[in-house]
C-alpha cells in the first residue's frame, strides 16, 4: 500500500507542477493580449476581429489534431480564454466595431 501512496503522490506532484507551468503561460498570454488590447484601443480597432477568429479556429483544429486532443476540449478552452481577452479589450477601450466597419 505504501508504494501505491508514494506513486500517487509522485504523479500528482508532476500534475501540480504542470498546472503551475500552465498558469505561468496563461499569465504571459494575458500580458500579451492586454498589450494588444491597449494597442487596438489606441488605433480605434474593435475588440473582436472576425478575420482573426476564422484564422484562430483553423489553428485550434490543427493544434488539436497535432497533439491528439479532443477538438471540443481545445475549442472550449480557447473560447473561454477568448471571452476573457475580449472582456479585457473592452475594458481597455476597444469597441465592438472598428470605426470604418
Amino acid at each position: 500500500m505504501h508504494d501505491v501512496d508514494a506513486e500517487l503522490a509522485r504523479l500528482r506532484g508532476e500534475i501540480d507542477a504542470i498546472d503551475e507551468q500552465l498558469s505561468v503561460l496563461l499569465a504571459h498570454r494575458f500580458a500579451r493580449t492586454d498589450a494588444l488590447g491597449a494597442f487596438k484601443a489606441l488605433a480605434g480597432e474593435a475588440a473582436i476581429d472576425p478575420r482573426r477568429q476564422v484564422q484562430r479556429r483553423q489553428l485550434l483544429h490543427e493544434m488539436a489534431g497535432r497533439h491528439r486532443l479532443p477538438l471540443d476540449l481545445v475549442v472550449g478552452l480557447f473560447d473561454r480564454i477568448k471571452e476573457e481577452v475580449v472582456r479585457r479589450h473592452r475594458a481597455a477601450g476597444c469597441g465592438d466595431r472598428a470605426p470604418d466597419a
